[in-house]
């Protein structure tokens, strides 16, 4: 009897492992491995998968044999994109190459909801996005035996401020529809250079009127000045790093997850220093910092606040040469960067032009 009893309950705590397992919420890692992993409508061997950036093509899943094929000046995306980056699909099925340029025919493309990529595509065809700054809210799903469970964003108001909004999806296995959305409530608000009432905005365009303040004298005088963690030092990017930022821009990870620059020479990495970097220094006082190691004095990445084109707000960025990953460095210099913006430039409220919620 007692034997019986233990077995019922074994039995009891695999069945509850498997539920909790099952529902167990997992992140999408990024848009380009959401899309490799798509499931065809009809049995092809041969289709590629193009992300273009930049107007260079870069092939991120090729099935099949490669054949010819016109590079595209326009695609689809499911996520957030940079501009001038999009994606697109050649479909060699029929004998001739056939393009998948919007999400609508990516939708016939992929057919039946087969996996959960699958079902990321379909949502993203309803409006819905992957987040992927926002993996927490916005790019994560469960899913159990009958239904997956997408917890995606979605722009929900184009007036000023421009606000987004996180769901929960309900895609069912079989019927192949959304059956449940679950409204999470608003998760960011931002403003854009199109809004009248952008804080940050009406302050810059205060200044403009104003003599420089000492606090600028300041901020400018920053922009020369070296910083410190316990195991880095950033200083500003200036032309003596163009071979650094060659070698950065055109590392397979950069290119992959950030975009590619077009950057080809040294000399082209000297003008995209002296176009993109130093202006923003001379404008604002901070930008883009070189990260070295203290032990070495090694070259490993770059870290800074930058204003982005289209958005009003200032963003914290990186990126590190693939050999220095995974050692907690991008993390550090983040920090140090964030710390530096309010420290030193007053940037409490621009760095709250928008709310995580």
């Amino acid at each position: 009897m007692i034997k019986l009893i233990d077995k019922v309950h074994l039995l009891i705590f695999m069945v509850l492992g498997i539920l909790l397992y099952a529902q167990e919420k997992k992140q999408f890692p990024n848009v380009p491995v959401i899309l490799q992993k798509i499931n065809p409508n009809t049995k092809t061997d041969s289709w590629i998968l193009v992300y273009k950036s930049y107007g260079k093509d870069n092939i991120l899943r090729q099935s099949g044999a490669k054949q010819e094929y016109e590079s595209q000046s326009s695609g689809f995306n499911i996520g957030i994109a940079e501009e001038d980056e999009f994606y697109y699909i050649v479909d060699f099925s029929s004998g001739k190459p056939e393009y998948i340029t919007d999400l609508n025919a990516l939708r016939k493309f992929v057919g039946k909801v087969d996996n959960i990529q699958d079902a990321a595509v379909f949502a993203a065809t309803e409006g819905y996005i992957i987040d992927e700054e926002f993996r927490d809210l916005a790019a994560n799903y469960y899913e159990d035996k009958s239904n997956y469970y997408l917890d995606l964003g979605k722009l929900t108001s184009k007036e000023c401020p421009y606000q987004k909004k996180h769901f929960t999806l309900t895609i069912g296995k079989s019927a192949e529809t959304i059956s449940n959305v679950k409204d999470n409530g608003p998760y960011i608000e931002l403003y854009n250079k199109k809004c009248t009432n952008n804080p940050r905005l009406l302050k810059i365009e205060k200044k403009k009127n104003q003599k420089m303040s000492l606090k600028n004298q300041k901020n400018l005088q920053n922009a020369d000045n070296f910083y410190e963690t316990e195991r880095l030092i950033l200083r500003p990017m200036n032309l003596e790093d163009a071979e650094f930022i060659f070698e950065l821009y055109n590392s397979p990870k950069f290119i992959q997850y950030i975009g590619d620059r077009g950057i080809k020479t040294v000399t082209d990495a000297e003008n995209y220093i002296k176009n993109r970097f130093l202006p923003q220094f001379e404008k604002l006082g901070y930008g883009n910092y070189l990260v070295m190691t203290k032990d070495g004095n090694h070259k490993i990445g770059g870290v800074g606040i930058f204003e982005r084109e289209g958005l009003d707000v200032v963003d914290i960025g990186f990126s590190l040469l693939d050999k220095f990953e995974g050692k907690g460095y991008a993390y550090e210099a983040a920090l140090k960067v964030k710390s530096i913006g309010m420290k030193d430039f007053g940037l409490k409220k621009d760095f709250s032009d928008y709310h995580q919620r």
